[in-house]
């Protein structure tokens, strides 16, 4: 589960790059859809892997909301949401040089992950 979990962390970060278009308001909507399918997909493989195939383990997810664009700079709060348990958990984020969404605080999104990870794993365990 160790590594399952450095994955997602790792996957939740890197893939988080949002275009500026040249202006100081940056849009984040295919950002956060890409971050949620990044943490989906690992944990989508990783079931693949133990070979569960419940309903539970193929719809496990999250969907990761935040706002639709923010100025460059701004420290701003999303949600993230699993889509079995329908547990949230706010995360707070930024964008660096207009490039990249990434945590405000590594080891509160980290542990936010990890909660997402333990409530979407019980229901998969449960169903």
């Amino acid at each position: 589960m160790l590594k399952k979990f450095s994955v997602i962390a790792a996957a939740a970060v890197a893939t988080l790059a949002v275009a500026a278009c040249g202006t100081t308001e940056i849009d984040l909507t295919a950002a956060t859809e890409k971050e949620a399918q990044a943490i989906t997909a690992v944990w989508q493989a990783y079931y693949a892997e133990q070979g569960i195939t419940s309903a539970e383990a193929a719809s496990a997810g999250v969907t990761f909301t935040c706002p639709d664009s923010v100025a460059e700079g701004e420290t701003f709060s999303c949600t993230i949401k699993g889509t079995n348990s329908g547990e949230s958990v706010d995360v707070q984020m930024t964008v660096n040089d207009a490039t990249k969404l990434v945590p405000v605080d590594k080891k509160a999104f980290d542990a936010a992950i990890a909660q997402m990870d333990a409530a979407e794993g019980a229901t998969v365990e449960a169903g």
